[in-house]
This record gives structure tokens, sequence and C-alpha cells, in this order.
């Protein structure tokens, strides 16, 4: 009888002492890494950071394509309208920054680049827009005087230019295109028309690269190797 509880305390002792070293031997076996496995790991965080460190790019195709950008210059409201046959969304993240930019091809372009009004006299003048950019007054030279008694003709003068390949860049809300050709128009009206076929052209020109940003108050477009000739004198304001 004396010998029980000692055979039962020893047999439960080393019940649990094979248990233990099983579940030691168990968790060394599941902790040590696969030698496959560390091999994907470390060729996965190489390629992450290699995108960080060279940046990456996601595209999207999009074809028979319409964009209308408005922007404004001062006070004045103005239209852009670019159409293309095809073109890329491009998502561009280089050392942390990203960027949209919108590549189209065999672009066409109509861009309002001056908005005025011509009085019964000849003058020229301004349109002086309200909160809600409604033109209710005008700006004859230094001189406001009511559009609605004025006689006034609104008046616009048009860029239309055609691309093989252009680039909108979002963030900057810059526009450049390459291998232009350009002509300007002066039509009646504040409304983007188009087409412009039975209006004679007041300029001609070709262009390797026409680049202008719509961010700028001030609205200025740089051709680079820019020539061109004027059919039809321009009124100045």
């Amino acid at each position: 009888m004396s010998k029980r509880p000692f055979s039962f305390l020893k047999a439960s002792w080393l019940l649990f002492t094979a248990f233990f070293i099983t579940f030691l031997l168990l968790a060394v076996y599941l902790l040590k890494p696969d030698p496959k496995a560390e091999v994907f790991y470390h060729h996965l965080t190489g390629s992450q950071k290699n995108s960080e460190k060279n940046g990456y790019k996601l595209q999207q195709q999009r074809k028979g394509m319409v964009k209308e950008i408005l922007f404004n210059e001062g006070t004045q409201l103005r239209k852009l309208r670019l159409e293309c046959c095809e073109a890329d969304i491009l998502f561009v993240e280089q050392e942390g920054k990203g960027e949209i930019q919108e590549r189209m091809y065999d672009v066409i372009g109509r861009m309002q680049e001056k908005l005025y009004y011509v009085l019964p006299d000849g003058r020229l003048a301004y349109g002086i827009p309200n909160h809600f950019f409604q033109i209710e007054e005008l700006d004859v030279r230094g001189k406001k005087i009511l559009l609605k008694d004025s006689g006034a003709i609104p008046m616009q003068t048009i860029n239309y230019f055609e691309a093989d390949m252009a680039t909108y860049t979002f963030r900057h809300e810059r526009f450049m295109a390459e291998q232009v050709q350009m002509i300007r128009y002066t039509l009646p009206s504040h409304i983007l028309m188009y087409p412009f076929t039975e209006s004679t052209p007041i300029m001609t020109g070709v262009a390797s690269k026409v680049e202008f940003s719509l961010k700028n108050r001030k609205f200025n477009i740089l051709a680079s190797q820019f020539k061109g000739r004027f059919e039809v004198a321009e009124a100045a304001l």
C-alpha cells in the first residue's frame, strides 16, 4: 500500500515531463523559419524597398475621351475643351509623392484665351463679374458703365490646336502638347463654340511644344520653336 502513492506520483511526473518535452520540440519546430518562406519574404521586402526607391505607376486606358476644364485669369471664367482618340490615365509615385497625369493622343483643343466686349463706337471693354460670375458692368479704360444700356457685343479670342500628344498634370494644372498646329480666331459670344470652319482665322502657326498652366492668375502660353503669321490684325485691349 505504501508504494502505490509513490508509483502514482512518479508516473505523473514522468508523464508531465514527456508532455513538456514534446511541447517544447513542437514549439521549436513551428517557430523555425521555412527556408523557402524566408527566401520569399526577403524577395518581397526587397521588391517593396526598390519600389519605394525607384517609384511605381498605375495605368488605365480610355478611348474617345472629351474633357472640359473651367479656369480663370483674374475674374474671367474661361473654358478649355479637349478631345482625343486615346488617353492613358497614369498614377505615378516617386519618393513618396503621388501625381496623376493624363496622356492624350491625336488631340484637338479649343481654349478661350480672351473674353471682352465691343461697344457701338468700336471701343473695347472688359466685363466686371459679380460674385456669381455674372457680368453687370463693363470697364472701359478705367471707367465703369452698365452692360444693360451699353449696346456692347460680347467677343472672344479662341485658340484652336491639334497635337500628336499632350499631357495634363492634375496637381499643377499644367498642360503640355507636342508637335502642335495652332489657329487663333476672334468670334462673337462668350460661349465656346465649334466647329470654326466658317470663321476666318486671325493667326496660324506651328510649334514643337506648347505649355501653359491653368493655375496661374496671369495666363501665358509658352510655345517652343513657334512659326506663325497673322492673317488679320487682332484688336488689343
